[in-house]
């Protein structure tokens, strides 16, 4: 299992954003996801920002970090 952590800024869109990984939405910042998944792909928007997409490679027992900025 690998941990995935998407860091959102400013701290506006943060409170706002809705986050999807693989178009199942996300409670919080964060989601396990499985280690048979060689990558996920991750969603994030927020009302009044543009939208962010990004491929996440997923390396088991590995936490990632996901930086978006608007």
């Amino acid at each position: 299992v690998a941990k995935v952590f998407v860091d959102t800024n400013p701290d506006a869109a943060a409170k706002v954003a809705k986050i999807t990984v693989e178009g199942q939405e996300i409670t919080g910042n964060s989601t396990d996801v499985p280690a048979e998944k060689k990558s996920v792909k991750v969603e994030v928007k927020a009302s009044g920002y543009r939208s962010a997409e990004q491929k996440v490679d997923i390396v088991d027992g590995e936490e990632m970090t996901l930086q978006i900025e608007w």
